[in-house]
């Protein structure tokens, strides 16, 4: 216990009881050190990942709607798979035919399908 006692200009500070010194080696408050810095990375990832796939899984669904609304019949969709196969310039640029004439086809991976 503190306890200050003044006396005119002087300030004394009487203590009362033991003081114990700090500890030699300071422990962790409650987590290793060394996973502080991994934990937070993870976290940072799991956030821009699920970021990322709500982003991803809207566009998947956008394009999904956008093929089934333009394309109504199995007729118009192998039509489109026709001109789309015998069309160069699209398949350098979007990958060779892939089953277009599906819904599962059109909105498929296209990043790993360019073969020039």
């Amino acid at each position: 216990m503190k306890r200050a006692v003044v006396d005119g200009r002087h300030v004394h500070l009487e203590v009362q009881g033991t003081i114990e010194p700090p500890p030699r080696e300071l422990a962790p408050a409650g987590r290793h050190p060394g996973t502080v810095l991994a934990g937070r990375v993870a976290r940072h990832a799991a956030r821009s990942g699920a970021l990322w796939g709500l982003i991803f899984g809207f566009f998947i669904v956008v394009q999904t709607h956008a093929y089934i609304s333009t394309y109504k019949t199995q007729a118009s969709r192998d039509q489109l798979a026709r001109a789309y196969g015998s069309n160069m310039a699209m398949n350098a640029l979007l990958g060779s035919e892939r089953a277009v004439n599906t819904v599962a086809g059109w909105t498929g991976p296209t990043w790993d399908t360019p073969r020039w």
